[in-house]
């Protein structure tokens, strides 16, 4: 069994994927409270990784592929670290681990980059694994000897203690009072399905404005399409594209709830415990809710059946929210 010095996540993925590795790295420190903890990512996903208490530090990948392999292997073992879980199929990470001589690097037998250029293996498809995907990646830790799983229960608990960033008092300001502030997130930048338009602007239009205030969100690229579909009104607030990522965690924080396809904003509501429901595909099987539904106290989901999401209509929505404004009360 590997007693680590010092570990390495290797995730390069999207936001969800990163949220979803960040239990790890809480029970390597319950297990290992005085290993250092690093996080390997992309730096548009640096917001994310630092709201965690159980990472020692980002490290960028993009900074990394610039070393050479001497400066590399200086890197790490100055961090001392010595085990690195590479958590994505990743050739150009399988690679930079490889050339930076880290001792124990820990991959899955069903991707033959990792194969040939880790030393450990664990034996599952993560595509094909009939389980979650927050849970699924639990399974790497075994090679340190942490052979546990979580309850659903407790592995939200892992969120418990995030570091979230001050929102800046100009944007706390457009947030009411009295309404349920409720985030709509109507893109998921291509990646996934997503409901279309027309559901978005019923959902808000059978709501109404009474109870609550609505926030249109998305990245700068998304404003003008967005800006399009005529989502604004009196207490109609189009925001998509002007709140930086450490911005809009914490805006999704100060907000009462977020509705949303399955993006990276889905999975960032879902963590700081706010109302949260999401739309996913049946199909693919290894895309559908029950590998990636959002993993919160009060994250739901909505499953279509068939390839889009398209089935899933406004009235299936409209009990869910309606009832986030009573439970609110109470």
């Amino acid at each position: 069994m590997i007693k680590p010095s010092g570990v390495l996540i290797c995730q390069d993925d999207a936001i969800g994927d990163v949220i979803l590795s960040l239990p790890l790295c809480a029970l390597i420190k319950k297990h290992y409270p005085n290993t250092n903890v690093f996080f390997l990512g992309k730096p548009y996903t640096q917001p994310i990784i630092e709201l965690s208490p159980d990472i020692d530090r980002y490290i960028n990948i993009e900074e990394l592929e610039k070393l050479s392999e001497k400066e590399l292997v200086s890197f790490f073992r100055e961090l001392k670290v010595d085990t690195a879980f590479l958590l994505r199929n990743s050739r150009p990470i399988t690679y930079l681990i490889k050339r930076a001589k880290i001792k124990y690097r820990i991959g899955t037998f069903h991707y033959l980059p990792h194969v040939l250029n880790c030393n450990r293996w664990v034996s599952f498809s993560r595509g094909k694994i009939n389980m979650h995907q927050a849970f699924s990646r639990i399974k790497y830790l075994k090679k340190i000897g942490i052979d546990e799983m979580p309850s659903k229960d407790e592995f939200i608990a892992l969120y418990d203690n995030l570091r979230i960033p001050s929102l800046d008092k100009k944007i706390q300001d457009i947030l009411s009072h009295d309404k349920f502030n409720l985030i709509i997130h109507p893109t998921t930048s291509g990646n996934s399905p997503t409901l279309k338009p027309d559901v978005f602007t019923d959902l808000i239009k059978q709501l109404g404005t009474e109870k609550y205030k609505f926030f249109i969100t998305g990245s700068p690229s998304e404003y003008e399409q967005i800006r399009q579909w005529n989502m604004e009104g009196d207490n109609i607030v189009n925001i998509s594209g002007q709140l930086s990522l450490s911005q809009l965690i914490a805006f999704i924080n100060a907000a009462d709830g977020l509705v949303a396809g399955a993006t990276g904003p889905l999975h960032i509501s879902a963590i700081l415990g706010k109302y949260t429901l999401g739309f996913y595909p049946a199909l693919p099987l290894n895309k559908d809710a029950s590998k990636w539904a959002p993993v919160g106290r009060k994250a739901q989901a909505l499953q279509s059946d068939g390839e889009s999401v398209d089935s899933i209509t406004t009235k299936d929505i409209l009990p869910i929210v309606r009832s986030w404004v009573d439970d609110k009360k109470n």
